[in-house]
């Protein structure tokens, strides 16, 4: 995130539906997305997405993915 050019994000409320929070470097954003309809297993779903958000097979180390997997269905918050 550091790299992004962010120091915090702050994500407050319920999703009415699965989303990712997107943070993008060469557009300078934070965006919150649905999430695809990929792998529930945060190890595969890591790597499905690094190949949806890396633009070129050479871009895939710029892509960096934290996923909770479904330990986070159950927890109040996280960090």
């Amino acid at each position: 995130m550091k790299f992004s050019g962010w120091d915090a994000v702050v994500v407050t409320g319920i999703a009415k539906e699965q989303v990712m929070v997107v943070i993008d470097a060469t557009a300078g954003e934070v965006r919150l997305e649905t999430a695809p309809g990929e792998a529930v297993d945060s190890h595969v779903l890591a790597e499905q997405l690094t190949r949806m958000f890396g633009r070129t097979p050479n871009d895939f180390e710029n892509v960096s993915v934290v996923s909770s997997g479904t330990g986070a269905e159950h927890a109040l918050m996280a960090a």
